[in-house]
């Protein structure tokens, strides 16, 4: 079954899930909104540190809070060749989210289209709570979510999710032994 949620009702599962949540990261950029500021300063080569952004510093307590609790949180995130503006950002950024506790692997665009998963997955964003529940995040034109589209009781699309990941996770693994 898919159906429309709003953004309280992603949240809810974002807040809720109980053993894992795990996200596939495929734009080039986002809308950034109350991060703004800090983006700019980065282009300007005078970064600030994410901890210092109150909505950053409160996702960071949340993973903390979860990871704190026994679930684990990730992400694969799609990297261009070579890495948009913002995409060098995220690069910058991820010590704190891996600080906090999440998981954070990347994987070149080149290599998601030969590992298969681009654009066999979708254009969307995705993530997937519990191997239970999938939520794609539809953008607009400026990167900002436009809607977010939950997908349960589908069990072809939950299992084609969970290879995706696995398919993901693999192939960000191999290009990361080969780079490092």
């Amino acid at each position: 079954m898919r159906k429309e949620i709003d953004l309280q009702g992603y949240r809810r599962l974002l807040a809720n899930y109980r053993r894992s949540a795990w996200r596939f990261e495929q734009q080039t950029s986002y809308w950034l909104g109350y991060e703004r500021a800090q983006f700019e300063r980065f282009l300007a080569g005078e970064p600030e540190s994410p901890a210092d952004n109150p909505d950053l510093e409160s996702w960071f307590d949340r993973v903390r809070s979860w990871v704190a609790q026994g679930r684990t949180i990730g992400r694969v995130r799609v990297v261009d060749e070579p890495p948009t503006d913002y995409q060098r950002w995220m690069l910058w950024m991820d010590r704190w989210n891996r600080d906090a506790g999440e998981t954070i692997q990347y994987l070149s665009r080149s290599a998601a289209v030969e590992a298969g998963i681009i654009p066999q997955a979708g254009a969307e964003d995705w993530w997937l709570f519990d191997d239970q529940q999938l939520v794609l995040t539809h953008f607009d034109e400026q990167g900002r979510p436009a809607r977010y589209e939950l997908v349960e009781d589908e069990p072809a699309a939950i299992e084609q999710a969970i290879r995706w990941r696995a398919w993901a996770v693999a192939a960000a693994n191999r290009e990361s032994a080969a780079v490092g």
